[in-house]
C-alpha cells in the first residue's frame, strides 16, 4: 500500500516469507530495524522483484526474509532507482501471526527533505 503524505511510503507485509528464512531470524528483529532491498531483475515470476534481506549477527549472513508484494513491486522498483537513499524498516514484528503478517516494513527515501 503507499501513503502519501509529506514523503511517499509503502508500507506492507513482507510476502514470501513461509518460503524464505524469516523464521531463523524472526527474534532478531524489531521495529526500526534496517532491512536491505535488492532488485531481482532476473526472477522468472517478475522482472520488477525486489528480495528483501536481512544482515543477521547470529546467523554471521546476509538472510533473505521474503518479497516486496508483487502487487507493489514494479512502483517500489522505480521508486528505489530514483530515491536519494531507500531505507526498508521494519515497523512490526509477530512471531505468533499466521506467517504472511509475521513481518511489516516501510520504504521511504532518507535522503528526502
Amino acid at each position: 500500500m503507499v501513503i502519501t503524505a509529506e514523503k511517499p511510503v509503502f508500507e506492507f507485509y513482507v510476502a514470501g516469507v513461509q518460503h524464505h528464512n524469516l523464521k531463523d531470524v524472526i527474534d532478531e528483529l524489531y521495529e526500526e530495524v534496517e532491512l536491505v532491498l535488492e532488485p531481482e531483475p532476473t526472477n522468472q515470476y517478475d522482472a520488477t522483484a525486489v528480495k528483501i534481506l536481512f544482515e543477521s549477527i547470529e546467523q554471521n549472513s546476509t538472510v533473505m526474509v521474503g518479497y516486496v508484494p508483487g502487487k507493489i513491486s514494479a512502483k517500489v522498483t522505480n521508486f528505489i532507482k530514483r530515491a536519494i537513499i531507500p531505507v526498508c524498516e521494519v515497523t512490526m514484528v509477530t512471531p505468533e501471526a499466521k506467517p504472511w503478517q509475521q513481518l511489516k516494513v516501510k520504504i521511504y527515501d532518507e535522503g528526502e527533505i
